[in-house]
């Protein structure tokens, strides 16, 4: 009886979770994977007490791999996700750039991936023109305070 009704609380657990985990999950193509995904555990969980899947989830989702496609998209979104930041960073930049009332500018930001793959800025390099040359290292010294990476200014031509 312990059996069955461990059974019935780890079904409604499941149903629980399974509600919350929908209505948080975005929409889309995504929300048709959770749902996919959400379908599978739950019948694991009705099917577990009966001794049809006696084994390891994992030795059920060992082969599975990923159509091209989601890989790619990944890849893309990755790729169109870094752009947004770079240029939102380069606006920022060219904000405080501007109140040193500099207007011949070019902002380089180089990026690179740490040890983890995650996206670092490794370094922001900011070319001002000749005639802004003696604002330069006050406006180093600013964004030196601004940023959290190497920052370089250089007077170019």
């Amino acid at each position: 009886m312990d059996a069955i009704k461990g059974w019935a609380i780890g079904i409604c657990m499941a149903s629980l979770a399974g509600t919350i985990v929908h209505f948080l999950s975005p929409s889309g193509n995504t929300q048709r994977m959770f749902k996919v995904v959400l379908s599978v555990f739950f019948i694991t969980v009705l099917i577990y007490p009966l001794g049809l899947f006696n084994g390891d989830i994992d030795d059920v989702v060992q082969g599975y791999t990923y159509p091209d496609s989601y890989v790619d998209n990944a890849e893309q979104i990755g790729d169109i996700v870094l752009q947004q930041s770079i240029n939102q960073l380069e606006l920022a930049i060219g904000d405080e750039v501007r109140k040193f009332d500099i207007d011949e500018y070019e902002i380089l930001i180089k990026t690179d991936i740490d040890e983890e793959e995650r996206i670092v800025i490794s370094s922001i390099d900011v070319v001002i023109g000749k005639g802004y040359a003696d604002k330069k290292q006050e406006l180093y010294t600013k964004l030196k305070e601004s940023v959290d990476c190497q920052v370089n200014v250089y007077v170019g031509g």
